[in-house]
């Protein structure tokens, strides 16, 4: 189903909060169906408002995760509502609430571009178009991107036009953006 599932973070069965004992017990859904860990066992199932039976496999384990498992199962059998905001996903319904978070995901090409907002990706490309006062001052600063390169044995695509260049950066060799890119972009970034 999903590669990054929800997973729970609190539980409480009428009125109680319930010790999740550091159990993995996760939620993910596609479509209808769904689908988890319960602790142990994986659990299956659909959702019309509200889950339709749901199927476990039939592994044992330690008796507490086994004893929370049961607990788990129950409520998500009691669950009417669902609802997610954010990286947020609630459950309700009949004497139980169950609250799962989605983990953040660090995506390394993303906080690279953060840290960089003068480049953009553009057909796969990470791409630097920067503005001079005059032709001459556009071709310097090619002629400092040129050398850089040749330095790291890394030769991008520049365009130089009155008043600006155009600097695009792809491994060919991987066909993607790859950490040779970013590294020549950041040297780029001191000109």
């Amino acid at each position: 189903m999903n590669e990054h599932p929800w997973r729970l973070a609190r539980l409480t069965v009428d009125g109680e909060d319930i010790d999740l004992l550091g159990a993995e017990i996760t939620f993910e859904q596609e479509g209808d169906r769904i689908g988890g860990s319960a602790g142990v066992n994986r659990y299956m199932g659909s959702w019309d408002d509200g889950f339709g039976p749901l199927a476990t496999t039939m592994k044992a384990g330690p008796q507490p995760l086994m004893d929370l498992e049961q607990t788990v199962l129950a409520a998500l059998d009691r669950v009417a509502t669902k609802e997610s905001v954010g990286n947020r996903l609630t459950m309700t319904g009949d004497g139980v609430a169950l609250e799962f978070v989605r983990p953040e995901i660090e995506d390394p090409m993303g906080v690279w571009m953060s840290a960089h907002p003068e480049w953009a990706v553009v057909d796969g490309a990470l791409t630097l178009e920067r503005s001079f006062d005059d032709f001459a001052s556009a071709w310097a600063f090619a002629a400092q991107v040129a050398d850089a390169a040749e330095n790291a044995d890394h030769h991008p695509d520049i365009t130089v036009g009155w008043g600006k260049a155009v600097v695009t950066l792809v491994s060919h060799d991987a066909g993607a953006i790859t950490d040779r890119d970013r590294s020549l972009a950041s040297t780029i970034d001191g000109f």
